[in-house]
């Protein structure tokens, strides 16, 4: 700062038309920003919701699979086994009521329990902008007869 005529200058002034317009560009990032953050929210929610979805309607599929005992089996030998035919039928039925974003891979009958494999697809809406059009993930679900079966052959 300098005294000239007696009155104190400052020689780092600025005239404030030189700083206008500032705020429109830190306004124009800032919203970029957020917008990208609530369409990846956007994304991953639905992607979040589609996943728990299938895997309950596999575990389900898996669940009713093993049911499915054979009872000719049961009442000739007294042994719980799983008849595969209705297994891989009700494990069938229960993906097609629940099909949203559900496609059964394979489906496994042993003779004490069922393994359930299938896929989930979720078709993104913001991210297939940038080539991320299908979000995908396979889930495995493991179902056992309930009939108080502890030891295989029992």
């Amino acid at each position: 700062m300098k005294k000239i005529n007696g009155t104190v200058q400052n020689n780092n002034y600025r005239p404030s038309w030189i700083e206008s317009g500032q705020i429109i560009v830190i306004y124009a990032v800032a919203l970029v920003v957020t917008l990208v953050m609530v369409a990846i929210a956007y994304d991953l929610g639905g992607a979040f919701v589609t996943y728990q979805r299938v895997t309950t309607a596999t575990q389900a599929a898996a669940f009713a699979a093993a049911q499915q005992i054979d009872l000719e089996e049961f009442y000739s030998t007294n042994e719980v086994k799983i008849d595969p035919s209705a297994a891989a039928a009700a494990a069938g039925q229960y993906a097609s009521l629940n099909n949203e974003g559900l496609a059964i891979v394979s489906i496994g009958v042993y003779d004490d329990h069922v393994v359930v494999v299938s896929q989930m697809k979720y078709q993104s809406f913001f991210a297939d902008a940038i080539g991320f059009g299908t979000i995908e993930s396979e889930i495995t679900a493991i179902g056992y007869p309930a009939y108080g079966i502890d030891d295989k052959g029992q």
